[in-house]
């Protein structure tokens, strides 16, 4: 998603049903190996910020209790969140 007129883009990566599998919190430290070193990066004249988002309207299933800022029951809280 590109901000209005601007060199801002949030990439979220999506993972729907995956809170139901055990390697769930595997992929969460993943992701946090790979793109929590910093908020945003740089890319050409462009500002990329990452958001890792594990998506199950039934619950956070088997995902960590403290990995559950990654998990979101709606779509709302994917894009506006």
């Amino acid at each position: 998603m590109q901000e209005k007129e601007s060199n801002f883009y949030k990439v979220i990566f999506v993972d729907p049903k995956s809170t139901a599998f055990n390697d769930v919190n595997l992929k969460i430290e993943g992701y946090q190996r790979v793109f929590e070193k910093r908020e945003e990066y740089e890319y050409g004249d462009k500002i990329i910020k990452p958001k890792l988002v594990l998506y199950n309207k039934d619950g956070a299933g088997k995902i960590a209790e403290n990995n559950w800022k990654y998990w979101a029951s709606s779509m709302e809280k994917i894009f506006f969140s």
